[in-house]
């Protein structure tokens, strides 16, 4: 419950009223390299932006689900050839459960959680169409208890993601 009063902080800091939502599908680092579709979805004010997203996959022998959430405090980067670009920088968390499947057996589930800080960059290429790339790079979780950041198996987590802006 902490972690949602600071992550609701972020949003009293913006200066001005301007706000638009962001909606974009792709592909996530999340499933390993597999090319398994992600939904993406945000929304931007003026200097804060909080985007969601989510990818999984179930087969017959498993099934794997992860879900991020992550702001941004906005920073316009400039013009890049036919567009605009803008960048941002804040912190996100990411929650995956992932298990086999077995009819003879009870399937086995692991969940997993890592914070950490996240970046964005976006290129608006046609009015409200867009090209982005996100990054969370996990720093605490389960999994370095005891502050062992060599193994940094499943823990960043990078999103490629087309998209429109409301």
């Amino acid at each position: 419950m902490t972690f949602i009063k600071y992550f609701s902080l972020f949003f009293l800091i913006s200066t001005s009223a301007s706000a638009s939502l962001l909606f974009g599908s792709g592909f996530n680092s999340a499933t390993g390299g597999r090319l398994v579709p992600a939904i993406n979805a945000g929304y931007s004010g003026s200097t804060m932006e909080v985007q969601f997203s989510s990818t999984g996959v179930s087969t017959t022998a498993y099934y794997q689900s992860s879900y991020r959430l992550s702001t941004y405090w906005q920073l316009p980067a400039g013009d890049f050839l036919f567009g605009t670009t803008d960048a941002g920088f804040g912190a996100g968390v990411l929650y995956a459960v992932r298990g086999y499947k077995s009819t003879t057996t009870q399937s086995e589930t692991k969940t997993d959680y890592v914070v950490g800080p996240a970046f964005h960059v976006r290129w608006m290429i046609a009015g409200p169409f867009y090209i982005a790339v996100d990054a969370l790079y996990g720093l605490f979780g389960p999994s370095n208890r005891n502050g062992d950041l060599i193994a940094l198996n499943a823990r960043d987590n990078v999103n490629f993601v087309i998209g429109f802006k409301l």
